[in-house]
């Protein structure tokens, strides 16, 4: 059941009986199974990229405040996911569920944030799974340690799982709750990119409008709908029709294909040939309850984080992580960055020299992984023996569509610059012109440099 099917008179009562309740399901067994097997093609996946992503790069873009997360370098890197794999496939079958989910929940987080480059939303949501799977008791069915019985599916540890696929889409709609958004833009260029035939059936005005609204519309409801039986199988549809398009729109690895598989959650799934065993006592209820709304309050502000800090947060970049702040922009940008030794000549620094392909596309993106760069190769140079190098950036942005603009302050020599507190905003970034139209963006490279000469010519503001 999704609740229970009798209601105590307060919410948090009903809460409280829901978490301390058996439920002779197997659907979270089920969803182990699965999960697992997503998790072992991913990691399969990512074996071909430690060579690019830990080996090649000189310097690291750390997140900011997980600078103390030490980076693995190639050796250590290859070891760890030699081991993740063999621990995934434990929990696939329900060997030690909880030991192996903490193992691959630690090396999975030692992976991620290794560089902000690497960041993707559904790295994170896997994060989070794991952890889940490291508290609660998913191997107690559809396990070789105890073949042909399961356990009852205590209610806190269904819930879990079911608040926070429910989350992910509410923030995501929350997140389009914006005004570039709901007037098309960045839907608008990329269904033109996309050259589908429907847009030209259509028109392409029309096609934005439908998809960016029905696009927040399904993300804030669809979580609730699912708890709702007579709806259910509507929202369902809907999440097919949702995630296959964005399989097919962007390039968002297994994320819709999890997403999908992951609506079992949702369903009780009884398998006949389970015989049940005995059901383990919750402990204390009060504790659970507090630790579950703490949870859910936690879950709640860190994707509106954003709101604490000044300026817009897809220019600025602050609070867009970990937000399920999922494909809301469009950008186009270019980075330069210069230094001096003596004060008087100028030279590009080469990016590729310190960065892998990946790390270069995202700092086009990420002012302050732009500033984390430039002191690095302040440390790099000093090493070698180069003190008092002096540092600039050339660094445009166009959010949307909007005129292209200098992104950060190019008289600023980052290297001396430091991070504001929370509620100040940085100096060094230039603000987006907001008010700006929107939906102009540049067709060519040779466009894209025209509008940074003329933006060179207009010294900022």
């Amino acid at each position: 059941m999704i609740f229970p099917a009798s209601h105590p008179r307060s919410w948090y009562g009903a809460l409280r009986s829901f978490l301390a309740r058996d439920l002779r399901i197997h659907t979270l067994y089920l969803y182990r199974v699965i999960f697992s097997s997503f998790l072992l093609f991913e990691l399969f996946e990512r074996y071909g990229t430690l060579e690019t992503w830990y080996g090649e790069p000189r310097i690291f873009l750390r997140y900011p405040g997980l600078e103390w997360v030490p980076v693995p370098g190639l050796v250590e890197a290859q070891f760890l996911l030699l081991t993740m794999v063999p621990c995934a496939a434990c929990l696939l079958v329900g060997i030690a569920t909880r030991a192996v989910a903490a193992w691959l929940a630690a090396g999975y987080a030692l992976l991620l944030f290794a560089d902000i480059a690497y960041y993707n939303n559904h790295h994170y949501l896997v994060l989070l799974l794991l952890c889940m799977f490291a508290l609660v008791p998913a191997g107690a069915g559809l396990s070789l340690v105890s073949p042909g019985i399961a356990r009852p599916i205590r209610g806190v540890d269904i819930f879990v799982f079911r608040a926070q696929w429910v989350l992910v889409y509410f923030f995501g709609g929350v997140a389009k709750m914006n005004p570039d958004w709901l007037r098309g833009e960045p839907v608008r260029k990329w269904l033109v990119d996309s050259g589908s035939a429907l847009v030209d059936a259509v028109g392409v005005d029309a096609l934005a409008m439908f998809v960016a609204w029905g696009g927040m519309l399904f993300d804030l409801l669809v979580g609730f709908l699912l708890f709702v039986p007579g709806v259910r199988w509507l929202a369902v549809a809907a999440a097919v029709v949702f995630h296959v398009s964005n399989h097919f729109l962007f390039e968002i690895g297994i994320f819709p294909w999890l997403s999908l598989a992951s609506l079992v959650l949702f369903f009780d799934v009884r398998l006949p040939q389970l015989e049940w065993g005995k059901a383990k006592p919750l402990g204390r209820q009060s504790l659970v309850t507090f630790t579950v709304l703490a949870w859910l309050a936690v879950s709640c502000l860190i994707p509106l984080r954003h709101f604490a800090y000044p300026g817009h947060v897809e220019w600025t970049r602050r609070g867009l992580l970990f937000s399920w702040r999922m494909k809301l922009s469009a950008i186009d940008s270019f980075l330069a960055v210069l230094v001096s030794e003596d004060g008087r000549q100028w030279r590009e620094v080469e990016q590729s020299q310190f960065l892998n392909s990946l790390q270069i596309l995202r700092l086009r993106i990420y002012p302050y992984s732009v500033r984390n760069f430039v002191i690095a190769v302040r440390e790099h140079y000093a090493a070698q023996g180069r003190e008092g190098a002096r540092f600039q950036v050339r660094m445009f942005g166009s959010l949307n569509g909007r005129p292209l603009q200098y992104w950060i302050d190019a008289e600023v020599d980052l290297a001396d610059t430091r991070l504001a507190h929370f509620w100040e905003s940085e100096p060094w970034i230039v603000p987006v012109e907001w008010d700006a139209e929107i939906g102009d963006y540049p067709a060519t490279e040779d466009e894209m440099m025209q509008r940074i000469v003329d933006v060179v010519e207009r010294p900022p503001r």
